[in-house]
């Protein structure tokens, strides 16, 4: 058994002289940025690059791709050109046209705020109901309930004047 055993230490031995001789690499320190240039994508060149990319591809461009690549093409003349006809547009809409829309979209909002209102008094009020019924078969109240429920004939008249349903 001492010659098997001296054998199985030999050839232990001589694996890990095999494998001493080549160790692995010492890990290499690195950083997320190691001092290279910063960039930072420019719209009008990655425009350029998908529109280029689609043309080599021989998809068809879309009409508002069809305009940006006219704009590039143009270039900074025409921009110029369009940013100060879009001023103009814009100093020319009538004001009180723009009042008028924004009193109608205040009405719709307000109009919305008393739904809301006469959805919660109502709410409300149905929850009051549903206490009234616990109490009526015997459940005793907590004290937050029964603060609700004195509060009910309030919220009636305030839903009655918010034009909401009868005052039950």
């Amino acid at each position: 058994m001492q010659s098997s055993d001296a054998a199985l230490l030999a050839a232990r031995r001589a694996r890990f002289a095999r494998e001493a001789r080549n160790p692995p690499p010492v890990p290499v320190k690195t950083m997320a940025w190691a001092g290279g240039q910063v960039t930072t994508s420019d719209p009008s060149k990655a425009l350029a690059k998908l529109l280029a990319r689609k043309a080599k591809a021989g998809e068809a461009l879309t009409a508002d791709q069809q305009r940006a690549l006219q704009a590039l093409t143009a270039g900074p003349a025409l921009a110029d050109r369009s940013a100060a006809a879009a001023n103009q547009r814009a100093a020319s809409v009538h004001q009180p046209r723009v009042k008028v829309e924004k009193l109608g979209r205040s009405q719709e909002a307000a109009s919305a705020e008393q739904q809301a209102r006469r959805r919660r008094l109502e709410r409300k009020i149905r929850d009051c109901e549903a206490l009234e019924r616990r109490a009526a078969a015997g459940e005793k109240l907590e004290i937050n309930q029964r603060s609700k429920l004195e509060r009910k004939a309030q919220w009636q008249r305030e839903l009655a004047d918010a034009g909401g349903q009868a005052a039950r």
